[in-house]
Parts: C-alpha cells; structure tokens; sequence
C-alpha cells in the first residue's frame, strides 16, 4: 500500500497518512514518495500518522528506516537537518517503542523528530 500525502500548505506542512499492513519496502517507497512531495511543494516539515497501521517493525528495521531516509535526502541535497518530522502512533501499537528508539536515533544526530498519540499536539509541534 502507498501513502496518501496532502499538503497542507496554510500550516505548512506535509500530512502523510498510511494504512493497515506497511512493509519495509513500502516504507521506502513511502520515503520516495514523501521526498518528492517535499520537494514539489517546498515544504520540509512532515507529519506521519501510523495511527491506522499495524506496522510491525524493530530495532534494525528502524535503524535501516533511519539510513535509507538520509540517503535519500542526501541524493536530492537535502540536509536531514533541514526536515521537521511528526509521527502518529498509539501506545498500543506493537511499533510504539520502535518508533521511539527512532526518534532518540535520530535526536541524537540533530534531526527534529518527535513521537506524538494525537494528531493535533503533533500539528502543534510542527507549526511553532
């Protein structure tokens, strides 16, 4: 299944949302798809809602998440630094920890990365 991105360009930024049963490689693709948008839209702060998913992941699936999106902002010239990025998950999720170790990954490097519950804290987050 591929992500669904909507920009909402009055608040500045990008909405990813994914559906149920998300694969590694759709979650690549899903990076391409993002990047692209980014791009187009000249927008670099984005909002990935998992909400809906029942993502399985883990340790070295999100190390691997973590290489293969700075790659491909590298090839496109794009700092990591640059991007702003919200992720949407439930506490009850099986990726939740997952995700949170991602974020100290990639906090830890200097990105802006943060895990949220609700949409609307992380909305907050991103526009301030």
């Amino acid at each position: 299944m591929t992500c669904i991105i909507r920009n909402f360009s009055e608040d500045g930024y990008l909405l990813i949302t994914h559906g149920d049963n998300e694969e590694s490689f759709s979650l690549k693709n899903n990076i391409t798809q993002t990047i692209q948008a980014m791009i187009e839209n000249n927008c670099y702060k984005v909002l990935a809602d998992y909400s809906n998913s029942s993502l399985e992941t883990g340790i070295f699936t999100m190390l691997d998440f973590h290489q293969f999106s700075n790659e491909s902002l590298e090839k496109h010239n794009i700092s990591p630094l640059l991007i702003k990025q919200a992720f949407v998950l439930n506490k009850e999720q099986a990726a939740y920890k997952d995700f949170l170790f991602f974020e100290t990954l990639c906090v830890n490097r200097g990105q802006k990365v943060k895990i949220f519950e609700g949409r609307d804290e992380a909305v907050s987050w991103l526009i301030k």
